[in-house]
């Protein structure tokens, strides 16, 4: 099989983008309330971004693979978990975590993941696609934030994202949030 010449430099791209997003979400709250909806926002939509750039990267690195869960970007050393996680839950990730296989890993950060990827859409739906949003259930008052494949993040009101996604994938957000935290077995070993 030959090796991209790209690959080694897409790699380290990522894991450069993943440094930036840690130290951003592990130094930056320290500095701020809690309980801040502002930061919040912030945090969450400049996350939405950071996992956006990835997707790129991952498709560059790997051309003949499907794209990436969570689970995947975790173990190709693209996502640190805790980027996953909304603002509000980053703290919730189990200290055992670590230690834990795998395909255990896989299995709970998709499961608790605070953002839906789109990679499916994100590859053939122009550079407006939508290619991550927030779960809803995260929503500061009313508004999700979501980035594009053009690279901009946004805080938009949960309706017109609804309406967005219904037109860019057919599917409803309630369906593309199940999908993202059904586990395929064949892609995740153990749990």
């Amino acid at each position: 099989m030959k090796v991209s010449p790209l690959k080694p430099v897409l790699l380290v791209l990522g894991c450069f983008v993943a440094a930036v997003a840690f130290l951003y979400l592990s130094l930056l709250p320290g500095l701020t309330s809690v309980h801040n909806p502002p930061y919040d926002d912030l945090s969450n939509r400049v996350r939405a971004h950071l996992i956006q750039e990835l997707l790129p990267i991952y498709r560059q690195a790997y051309p003949d693979k499907e794209l990436p869960d969570f689970g995947t970007l975790l173990h190709e050393h693209l996502l640190s978990p805790s980027m996953a996680l909304p603002h509000s839950d980053e703290h919730d990730l189990p200290k055992q975590f670590p230690k834990w296989p795998p395909g255990r890993q896989d299995v709970w950060l998709i499961q608790h993941a605070g953002f839906v990827l789109l990679p499916q859409a994100a590859k053939g739906s122009g550079h407006q696609g939508i290619a991550v949003f927030l779960k809803p259930r995260y929503a500061a008052d009313e508004r999700i934030a979501v980035a594009f494949n053009d690279g901009t993040a946004k805080m938009l009101p949960v309706a017109q994202v609804k309406q967005m996604l219904k037109t860019q994938t057919g599917k409803t957000m309630a369906q593309l949030v199940a999908e993202s935290e059904r586990i395929e077995p064949s892609r995740h070993r153990g749990g």
